[in-house]
């Protein structure tokens, strides 16, 4: 977790792999950040295979002015 990280209420992070959040990252009420997966295929979903992917939440302020 990075600094000035804000989870809000109700979030859920379901970890089978590595989740990356960076620096001033706030996340809202019921976000949920899953890196389970399994397979799209029918009968291999049968199987129960399960594997996870890695998550990488960056947050960064672009400055701009209008007018």
């Amino acid at each position: 977790m990075g600094e000035n990280f804000f989870a809000n209420f109700g979030c859920v992070i379901l970890e089978v792999n590595k989740v990356t959040i960076g620096d001033n990252v706030l996340i809202g009420p019921y976000v949920q950040i899953y890196t389970a997966a399994h397979p799209m295929d029918p009968t291999e979903r049968l199987s129960g295979k399960e594997f996870g992917k890695p998550e990488v939440i960056l947050y960064k302020i672009n400055r701009f002015k209008l007018g």
